[in-house]
């Protein structure tokens, strides 16, 4: 992951992302 990730994506949604596979990226409104 990285830190725009951590800094752009709800708690949630980071939480997902961590264990989200290469190349996945949070939903945008």
């Amino acid at each position: 992951w990285t830190l725009v990730g951590c800094t752009v994506a709800p708690g949630f949604e980071f939480a997902a992302f961590e264990l989200a596979e290469p190349g996945w990226q949070p939903k945008q409104p």
